[in-house]
């Protein structure tokens, strides 16, 4: 009895142990598989999308969470480089654009920006964080108005350094940062300004030769036109001045059809030795002037041009 007693003892000290080992052994496998997992997503969590974790053996208990974290790697790295894609795309399209894109933060740091927008505020490439800014402080008081608002700012904005005029649009977004959107009225500006004092030069060109004119009537129909040599010369005056205004006006119409684009130009041979020589006679001979102009034009060939609209140019420039 006692040996049997003995015997079923040894036995289950035996199972016991062998049980106790295979139980520390599968723990070892386990952990080891477990840490394999853990180091795995560690890689993964700092930019390594391409680590991929692999199973001891095809018994490792841990084999089915080792493909699930695998499938989930791939997913990971498939929707990483669709996103770096989008991003590329997007970031191209916003260089491309005609107006200027920036975002910042209230301080003026540049997150992002456009080629179009480092023209107009003359920023550099973006190289470590906060290395670049606005320093424009229109723009950063507007940027810091539509954070304190909630709400989308717009103004014309004069930039330092300038001169350039820019309509400036400002969002806030999440995050305390403000997106500014460049649109360049510059050339509008100067347009305006051209177009004003073109108005005021013709209004200046035709007072003239109407104050002249009236002169001319008034002086005719005070007795002037009895005598006939006076009559003559105010009526070969008021002609003069009829022509001054007619040339003026055609002037004006070419201006028109050449800003809309209906000008026809007749190119043909022209010397432009000769046609310099043309204009520097015309200007000076009629008006007697002392003025001295002289013409040195060497090897200067033959070209195709419009002739009237080339001598209109150099007529313009000698008046």
């Amino acid at each position: 009895l006692n040996r049997i007693v003995w015997t079923v003892a040894l036995a289950g000290l035996v199972v016991t142990v062998a049980a106790v080992a295979l139980g520390v052994w599968i723990a070892r496998r386990t952990l080891r598989s477990i840490r394999s997992v853990a180091e795995g997503a560690r890689l993964l969590a700092e930019g390594d999308f391409s680590h991929r974790v692999v199973a001891a053996a095809d018994t490792d208990e841990t084999k089915v969470l080792m493909e699930v974290f695998n499938r989930m790697a791939d997913t990971v790295q498939t929707t990483i480089a669709d996103l770096r894609d989008e991003h590329t795309k997007l970031l191209a399209l916003v260089d491309t654009m005609g107006d200027g894109v920036v975002l910042i933060v209230s301080s003026g740091v540049i997150n992002l920006i456009n080629s179009t927008a480092r023209r107009l505020l003359g920023v550099g490439e973006l190289g470590t964080a906060g290395s670049a800014r606005v320093s424009d402080p229109d723009l950063l008081a507007l940027a810091r108005l539509a954070i304190g608002e909630g709400e989308r700012q717009q103004r014309d904005v004069e930039l330092v350094p300038g001169p350039r005029y820019v309509s400036a649009i400002a969002t806030p977004l999440e995050g305390g940062q403000v997106l500014i959107t460049l649109h360049d009225l510059t050339d509008v500006r100067q347009l305006n300004v051209t177009r004003r004092e073109f108005v005021s030069n013709v209004s200046h060109e035709l007072r003239n030769p109407l104050a002249s004119m009236t002169a001319i009537i008034e002086t005719l129909e005070g007795g002037a036109s009895a005598d006939p040599k006076a009559a003559a010369d105010f009526l070969a005056r008021a002609r003069g001045e009829i022509e001054h205004m007619t040339a003026l006006v055609n002037d004006l119409l070419t201006l028109s059809r050449i800003e809309s684009g209906r000008d026809e130009r007749q190119a043909s041979r022209v010397v432009i030795a000769d046609l310099l020589e043309d204009a520097r006679r015309a200007i000076v001979t009629p008006t007697g002037t002392t003025a001295q102009i002289v013409v040195e034009c060497y090897g200067v060939p033959v070209t195709q041009a419009d002739p009237r609209r080339l001598r209109q140019v150099l007529d313009n420039l000698l008046d």
